[in-house]
């Protein structure tokens, strides 16, 4: 059995670079820097590459900040060292170096030199030189960001796919076979389908897909639950045994005894008139399971009849019936929980079913989440044999987890290389996200040594003292419950059952000394401040917390900062220096709130989303509006901060008319000149930046509205948009609740509000805690874990014995949160406490600081480092910042300023033409209402007439077409597998939120292979003749548009150009052109719903909507780019190649015949347009194109 290594202070200029080493850095005792440090050691002098050294943490900004302070080590020790060389050499300069930077270079040049070793400088100079050359190799990563890199670069040898996506959860892709399981009501688990439906319908939708995904990342550990509900049930069978024997029992004996004794009894609980209601139930076995059955049972149980008897009264109850209610009463909780058993095995059958289709659902998406991903490499990590690591320095460790560990032991530890494990045990308060503490106790008792940082760098003197003060009783794991790191189970796949020796799981705290002095700020030796509100509601306690931050400030106290050449220099202390840290955003408003009416600016950090603040809705708002015009929401929006009419503007019919109209043109403004001239001049026209700023917290609000503005650039960046569908982008992001964190803009002096969770490495020159005296109901979550034991329980089918081992973890956790949050301070704690008469009630009992002093056992109050105010003795006016700023004025163009050139497109010009008409019924299918596509598909075995004709209408149905359309003739040889299949049935999950059966997609499908073998008339082939290698799907153009050009294009718009005429580009994508028998055609595919019949869809009909949508015009613009990309330019060549173009209008082409019609004469269609049901085919007149083409050639050429 290994031993638990003495732990001692760390020498960071003489630990041997060996074996395995722990290192218990406490807050703010130089931990990156020794990282560094050990860093550079190991390049100089174990002489190793940066491609060998692994540097793993726990976080993305973690790593970025280590790989800057490690380059940076790097850097300044080849300067030191080349003023050390200079020096040498007579050429001696002064400068303030690290002192420990220079002792290691000194020494180690020493040392070459003792071993003779030849041109030891140039052989540190190419060291340093080297790492820094290489930097951009160095393996610093994240844990899991190690993880996947190890993977990616090895996936063949471990015998895993590497990941083409990483998702944080699997909460998406449960979800999905979770609805495919549904959808077949569960026929798939026999028996349990009416235990498993019964036992999820207690849960809303998004609930249940949580429950369901964190109960994948559980399940070993849930598993574990299973004994005690197998124990439950032979117990509650045990109680249905004795319930039995009650009440066919003969307990008239029993019942006259107790009457014959009453007198003896404590009246308030055996009245008569009560005992008289329990004996006529004694017979009734509903009784004994009843919602007052503990009561019940406990009235005749012996032990409870013995406790009530009167003072010196000698009754024994010795008959039997007394002696079963007693064994009634030990069972009763056993029976409660069997009932739970039955919903946890019903959802464990349900989470194992799902647990069963998830790898292989990731398998054929290429998909891991971060467990996944560190799991696959630990699990196959004896087949890693030539791995180039030869150190890891592991910072963080004690938010790892144990599969986490187990990587860097198979890794590192088990191949005896050089292993540095870096972290702080009472820091340790990410439980919540699978960070667990007992890793690190275990990491312990496997290192070859132990040492600790003993001395603090962050904070005063007197802050220090008083946190070795508060925490010198080590209240930072449970110690009822002791712990043996040999027992713990590193696989997540154990539970690792915990019989060992107290020391094994205990937390150390060892007294830190401070480096930074008293005088460093007017604080002096008061680092503590306890401030008394006057009431105990949390509103008072901010309120507190606000006039005391107000008090500091205007006391005019001082620090002292130094600047690079460690020059002094004093400063007032301002809102910036000071955070208020909380448990949760209900606080943070509280606190904010009470900021603001003191005048402070705040800014609160946190899980802010971008996508979550009123901002981002006002956005939706605005592109909405200005997309569809619709009154109720323009009107909505008059009264937004934005445009800030008043209330008696909605009642101006003019007024609401001309704001309409003048919203709308801004789409001409995104058509032609795209989003960001539109959002710009959006902001000129109604001064919004001005209008935001005039706001409660309106830098805050402006920063939130700039920043969606960029992240709208970056998704026209990544996929182009229309108007409509950047608005759609937007609507997801705010409906899927996607996570995009604030940009902190207006922070520079403002008090910083956050969490402390998200306080951890974050330092403050004042920490305010306003709630650490006020117990506050922790988050609850629908699965407690208790990571000591490897033990876990559902909310919603709890084990008493688990979620009192899980309360014991949760509280010793609570306990290291309240560590983390004082030592992030640098000078000074405030703690507002709640008033003396109210320290007894439970809220404050109950708090994280009733605790710590509990533990502490002194008199907080009477310390040296204490002052004790109370609110009422705190005299605060309103805080004047003395720097009020004005909002902007923004400065009026005094002259039109028009582009150099425009993009426009088909949609832009046909929208030009309806601008004045109002939105037209193309547009209108912009907003379809919402359909159900189990009701609109038929699934009643109907022909497949019914499959297209009653899709849902509207854009995103016709993307959704289109798609398929596109899909089919591209991979025709795969049409009838079940990947096309299942394609579909995921386009239309993601686009139109809605399922479909594997019959109705199967009949959708059938529909769109039975259009493809319509004869096209009046050339009599149909789309499945078409050879794959001649067609061209989706084909992007852009044509150069010179002045002449333009123009004539306009006025087949019935479009007027202004004298000003500018050269454009008219871009866009042709749907499908082809080639047959060596003529080429332009198709587009209509999904415009005509009719429910397919005799709506006669050439009359398509006429009518070719006129109304201006297809023909599209129809002229595609011909014209096809024919610039064939390099026609001739009639003779036009009418040789160019065959014409068809708009296929596939609602009511289905279910047509596919042989040749009778009849039907080539020559007969040759004179004029011509179309069987849902084909419109035509051509375009070259009169039409040769001008165009001509001003196109001449102008330029095409782009």
């Amino acid at each position: 059995m290994s031993v638990k290594p003495a732990i001692d202070d760390f020498d960071l200029l003489n630990v041997r670079l060996t074996g395995s080493h722990l290192l218990d850095a406490s807050a703010g005792t130089g931990k990156t820097y020794s990282l560094s440090f050990l860093y550079l050691r190991l390049i100089l002098e174990q002489g190793l590459t940066v491609e060998e050294v692994v540097v793993a943490t726990f976080t993305n900004a973690a790593t970025a900040e280590l790989k800057e302070r490690i380059y940076k080590c790097l850097t300044e020790a080849e300067q030191v060292f080349n003023r050390i060389a200079s020096k040498a050499s007579g050429n001696a300069e002064t400068h303030a170096d690290d002192d420990m930077l220079l002792q290691l270079l000194e020494t180690l040049r020493q040392r070459l030199a003792d071993n003779t070793i030849e041109d030891g400088d140039e052989l540190i100079r190419r060291r340093l030189r080297l790492a820094q050359a290489q930097f951009d190799r160095a393996q610093i990563y994240s844990i899991n960001g190690f993880a996947l890199h190890v993977l990616r670069t090895y996936a063949v040898t471990l015998g895993c796919f590497a990941p083409d996506e990483i998702v944080d959860d699997d909460t998406e892709m449960v979800r999905a076979i979770y609805l495919t399981l549904a959808q077949r009501e569960f026929a798939d688990f026999g028996d349990q389908a009416d235990a498993i439906a019964e036992a999820v319908s207690q849960f809303d939708t998004n609930s249940l897909f949580a429950l369901l995904a964190t109960m994948q990342a559980n399940f070993s550990a849930l598993q574990h639950a299973q004994d005690y509900f197998d124990q439950a049930e032979l117990e509650a069978a045990e109680y249905k045994r004795i319930v039995e024997q009650i009440v066919n029992s003969d307990y008239g004996d029993a019942v006259a005894f107790i009457e014959a004794n009453i007198d003896s009894m404590n009246k308030s609980r055996y009245r008569l008139a009560k005992f008289a209601t329990f004996t006529q139930r004694l017979g009734d076995k509903t009784a004994y399971y009843s919602d007052d059955a503990r009561e019940f049972i406990g009235y005749f149980a012996c032990s409870q009849l013995q406790a009530k008897l009167k003072k010196n009264e000698h009754v024994t109850f010795a008959h039997p019936v007394f002696a079963w209610f007693d064994r009634l009463l030990s069972l009763h909780d056993a029976m409660q929980l069997a009932e739970k058993g039955r919903v946890y095995r019903a959802l464990m059958h349900l989470s194992l079913s799902i647990r069963q289709h998830l790898n292989e659902y990731k398998a054929e998406r290429m998909v891991m989440t971060h467990d996944d991903v560190v799991r696959a490499v630990a699990n196959g990590a004896d087949q890693l044999t030539d791995l180039p690591y030869k150190a890891l320095l592991l910072d963080e460790a004690q938010d790892t987890n144990g599969e986490q560990l187990m990587l860097f032991e198979q890794l590192f530890l088990h191949r005896q290389h050089i292993s540095f494990f870096v972290g702080d045990p009472k820091q340790a308060i990410y439980g919540f996200r699978g960070g667990n503490v007992y890793t690190y106790l275990a990491i312990r008792k496997q290192v070859a040594s132990a040492y600790r940082l003993p001395k603090n760098y962050r904070s005063s003197s007197a802050l220090n003292n008083s946190i070795n003060k508060l925490f010198a009783n080590n209240p930072f794991i449970n110690r009822s419950n002791h712990f043996a790191a040999d027992s713990l189970c590193l696989d997540s796949d154990c539970g690792g059952e915990q019989n060992g020796e107290r020391d094994d799981g205990h937390i150390d705290y060892y007294p830190i000394d401070s480096h930074r002095s008293n005088d460093e700020s007017s604080f002096a030796e008061k680092s503590l401040s306890l401030v008394v509100a006057d009431g105990d509601k949390p509103e008072q306690l901010a309120k507190t917390a606000a006039a005391q931050i107000v008090h500091l400030l205007n006391e005019k106290h001082e620090i002292i900062e130094r600047n690079e050449n460690g020059e002094p220099k004093r400063r007032a202390l301002h809102c910036g220096d000071i955070a208020v840290l909380v448990r949760d955003k209900k606080q943070a408003d509280w606190v904010k709130q009470a900021l603001a009416e003191l005048g402070l600016a705040a800014s609160v950090t946190g899980k802010t989303n971008l996508y979550a603040t009123d901002e981002a809705m006002l956005m939706q708002a605005v592109l909405g509006v200005i997309l569809n015009g619709e009154e109720r929401h323009l009107k909505a929006l008059m009264l937004t901060p934005i445009f800030a009419y008043p209330t008696a503007a909605l009642d101006d019919i003019a007024l609401v008319s001309r704001l309409r109209q003048q919203l709308h043109r801004f789409v001409l403004i995104y058509q032609e000149n795209g989003f960001a001239a539109m959002f710009y001049q959006l902001m000129t026209t109604f001064s919004i930046g001005a209008k935001l700023l005039q706001q409660l917290g309106g830098k805050r609000r402006l920063s939130n509205w700039m920043q969606l503005f960029e992240c709208l650039q970056v998704a026209l960046q990544e996929q182009p948009l229309t108007l409509w569908g950047l608005h759609q982008w937007l609507v997801q992001r705010i409906h899927h609740g996607d996570q995009e964190a604030e940009l902190r803009l207006e922070d520079s002096d403002a008090v910083s509000i956050m969490t402390m969770h998200k306080a951890k490495g974050l330092q403050f020159n004042v920490v305010c805690l306003p709630f650490v005296n006020y117990s506050s109901r922790p988050p609850s979550r629908q699965i407690v874990v208790s990571h000591q034991h490897g033990l876990a329980a559902l909310r919603c089918a709890s084990v008493p014995a688990i979620d009192r081992l899980c309360q014991q973890e949760e509280a010793a956790e609570a306990m290291r949160l309240v560590y983390v949050a004082l030592t992030r301070a640098v000078f000074h704690n405030i703690i507002v406490l709640q008033p003396e008469d109210k320290q007894q009630k439970k809220n404050a009992a109950d708090s994280l600081w009733h605790r710590l002093v509990q533990s502490a056992s002194i008199d907080i109050s009477g310390q040296p480092f204490t002052r004790r105010l109370d609110a009422s003795s705190l005299t605060v006016q309103r805080f004047d910042t003395g720097d009020q700023e004005k909002a902007p004025a923004f400065k009026q163009l005094t002259e039109t300023q028009y582009p150099k050139w425009l993009m426009t497109s088909f949609s832009a010009l046909q929208r030009r033409m309806h601008d004045d008409a109002g939105r037209s019924d193309d547009e209108a299918d912009l907003f379809p209402a919402q359909m159900s596509l189990a009701s609109d598909v038929s699934t009643d075995g109907a022909d497949n007439v019914s499959a297209l004709m009653t899709f849902p209408a509207g854009a995103k149905a016709g993307v959704v077409l289109h798609a398929l359309y596109e899909r089919y003739m591209d991979k025709r040889e795969d049409a009838d597998n079940e990947s096309f299949c299942h394609y579909a049935r995921e386009l239309i999950s993601d686009s139109l939120s809605e399922q479909m059966t594997m019959e109705q997609t199967q009949q959708l499908l059938q529909a769109i292979r039975q259009t493809a073998q319509v004869l096209l008339l009046p050339n009599r082939f149909c789309l499945q003749d078409i050879a794959t290698n001649q067609q061209s799907i989706e084909m992007p153009f852009i044509l150069h548009l010179p002045p002449s050009a333009r123009k004539l294009l306009y006025s087949y718009f019935n479009e007027q150009v202004s004298e000003s005429v500018i050269d454009g580009y008219l871009r866009g994508f042709i749907d499908y052109w082809f080639c047959y028998e060596g003529r080429f055609y332009v198709l587009d595919y209509k999904s415009n719903k005509l009719g429910e019949q397919v005799a709506d869809y006669d050439l009359d009909a398509m006429q009518v909507a070719m006129d109304e949508h201006h297809y023909e015009l599209q129809a002229l613009i595609y011909t014209l780019a096809l024919c610039q990309h064939l390099g026609i330019h001739c009639a003779e060549q036009y009418e040789t190649i160019i065959g014409g173009y068809y708009y296929l209008f596939i609602r009511g082409m289905n279910g047509q015949s596919t042989t040749p019609l009778n009849g039907i004469q080539s020559h007969d269609m040759a004179s004029h347009d011509m179309a069987s049901h849902g084909i419109y085919y035509s051509t375009v007149d070259w009169v039409l194109l040769a001008p165009l083409l001509a001003a196109i050639n001449q102008g330029g050429r095409n782009a």
